[in-house]
C-alpha cells in the first residue's frame, strides 16, 4: 500500500490559499482542522484523550503539529474495507 507521505500533495486543494506546506512545516491547530476538514475543537480533544496526530507543545498555550505527523496518522488509518478497519 502507498503512503500519503509519498503521494499527496501537501497542500490540501482546499487550502491551496496557504503556502506550500513541506514535511518538516508546523501547523497550527486551526490549520490542522482546515486542512482535515474537521472541527477546530477535534485536535483540542485528541489532545485531552492522547489521540491524534503528535503535537509540540510552544509555551503554556500554544499546540503545533508536523505536516509530516498529521500525513502519518492518516496513512495508520488508511484501510480498503469496513471490515479491515474494524480488525485493526
Amino acid at each position: 500500500m502507498e503512503t500519503l507521505i509519498g503521494t499527496l500533495d501537501p497542500t490540501p486543494q482546499h487550502y491551496a490559499h496557504h503556502q506550500h506546506w513541506s514535511t518538516e512545516d508546523l501547523l497550527t491547530s486551526q490549520e490542522l482542522a482546515e486542512a482535515l476538514k474537521i472541527s477546530v475543537r477535534t485536535p483540542e480533544n485528541w489532545r485531552l484523550k492522547g489521540e491524534g496526530p503528535p503535537f509540540i507543545r510552544v509555551g503554556k498555550r500554544r499546540c503545533l503539529y508536523r505536516w509530516r505527523d498529521v500525513l502519518e496518522y492518516l496513512d495508520a488509518r488508511r484501510f480498503s474495507s469496513t471490515s479491515e478497519e474494524q480488525a485493526a
